[in-house]
């Protein structure tokens, strides 16, 4: 058993409470794509197939992949020989016209990025600045990947909404946030605040390692027992990592203010119950701002993509006012091929994605 391997079950151990519902039970009410995911993860673990080196890069989820430029081999590191194969692969003529369609996104999304003011964070937190990058696209002096251009944007909106504070104790909680990358950005801008991560219990391990490695010398919390044994202390107002799991959600709002509440992409991957349990929490009707990106309509009858009938009208709350409303930029002219109607070939995604700001209402 490997030291990683290791340090996931102990993981796992800390994770558990004693108000948990059975992982079997959990597992039943995820989709499909995440019950995959999710079992995939899991045969990993046991099979002791955890490495650091795909701790954002593996055979579920990635950074959303880039083409291999020829400058990736002139420093080699840990991906030197899987790189080598993946630009073979891409040499071969049926992924010519995925690398064109994959490189004009980038640049579009990079583009985005800058129209909207956002490139000093990009300047300031290069993805070779994080650990475990396996997918580097270099253009304009600048260093990315899909993935990230996309949390760069989320910080980006973040801090011109002004929707965390500087310089005051802030709590922020993040559903679905996969190895915590945007939360990663936002602890260089706001280090005052808290990220309460929620998540399965494999990509939590994930944020964990990751944020351990960007952020050594900050607290991290794991599982319900240790935040509520966190929370019993009013006076701390120190910044932290806390990582529960879907089911301790409810319990954030009995423990913790919430200043602002994040969900991009997964709430509309969830079925309506999942969504309902998460979206009606009063975790999230008490939540001061709330930031969302997701899918206008996550099941178009052209293509039924999730095992989900939730739309754009079901994200509206009463308890809030609705702040910002637009389409979502990064990755929205992005080409894929992908099967429609039974037939195969390039084309974008069946459903656009929409950005939300959602703002208490005054008592």
């Amino acid at each position: 058993m490997t030291n990683l391997t290791t340090k996931f079950h102990e993981f796992q151990s800390r994770l558990i409470s004693k108000k948990e519902i059975s992982r079997e039970e959990t597992r039943s009410n995820l989709s499909t794509k995440y019950q995959d995911i999710t079992v995939a993860a899991q045969e990993l673990a046991k099979s002791g197939g955890l490495s650091l080196k795909h701790m954002r890069s593996w055979s579920k989820q990635d950074d959303m992949g880039v083409p291999i430029q020829i400058r990736r081999f002139l420093v080699p590191d840990e991906f030197y020989y899987e790189n080598i194969l993946r630009f073979i692969r891409g040499l071969i003529p049926n992924y010519w016209m995925r690398t064109h369609f994959q490189r004009k996104a980038l640049e579009d999304d990079l583009n985005i990025v800058i129209k909207s003011g956002f490139e000093s964070i990009l300047k300031e937190h290069p993805v070779t600045k994080t650990p475990f990058a396996r997918d580097i696209y270099c253009q304009r002096g600048f260093k990315f990947n899909s993935r990230y251009l996309r949390y760069v944007y989320m910080a980006g909106q973040i801090r011109k909404n002004k929707l965390l504070k500087e310089d005051t104790y802030q709590v922020h909680v993040d559903v679905g946030n996969f190895y915590g990358g945007l939360q990663a950005l936002l602890k260089s801008y706001f280090p005052m605040t808290t990220f309460i991560s929620v998540e399965l219990e494999h990509q939590l391990f994930r944020s964990y390692i990751f944020h351990q490695y960007m952020f050594p010398n900050t607290p991290q919390i794991v599982g319900l027992t240790e935040f509520e044994e966190y929370s019993k202390n009013r006076n701390i107002r120190e910044s932290a990592f806390i990582y529960l799991l879907p089911d301790d959600f409810d319990f954030i709002d009995k423990h913790s203010e919430v200043n602002l509440l994040t969900n991009h992409l997964s709430y509309g991957e969830m079925s309506r119950t999942n969504f309902r349990n998460y979206h009606l929490s009063a975790t999230t009707l008490n939540a001061e701002k709330i930031h969302l990106v997701n899918r206008f309509v996550s099941s178009p009858f052209i293509d039924p993509t999730y095992d989900s009938d939730v739309t754009v009208f079901d994200y509206p709350l009463s308890s809030h006012k609705i702040t910002y409303f637009d389409v979502f930029p990064i990755h929205h002219y992005m080409i894929i091929k992908g099967k429609l109607l039974n037939n195969f070939g390039f084309r974008n995604s069946s459903s656009p994605q929409f950005e939300m700001i959602l703002e208490r209402l005054d008592d």
